[in-house]
């Protein structure tokens, strides 16, 4: 039932982000990660990588210093 997007507004909201921040954020990483088509589709619909790279741009949302990952995210294959 839950769109990406409304969890990404969800995290911006609670974390205080700007909306024109979050939607900045939200877009360039989407584009970085090539799963902009992905992020009106329900959680349960998308593949385990696409999962991954979904919780990427979550917690990319707060401009973290640093980002700690766990061995899965090794595979996880994107074009720049």
């Amino acid at each position: 039932m839950f769109r990406l997007w409304i969890i990404f507004q969800l995290i911006g909201t609670l974390y205080e982000v700007e909306p024109a921040i979050l939607q900045e954020r939200i877009q360039e990483l989407s584009n970085l990660l090539n799963v902009k088509d992905q992020l009106y589709q329900q959680v349960r619909t998308l593949s385990l990588g696409q999962k991954m790279k979904m919780e990427f741009i979550a917690a990319s949302l707060t401009s973290p210093k640093y980002y700690f990952f766990r061995r899965a995210y090794y595979r996880v294959r994107y074009t720049v």
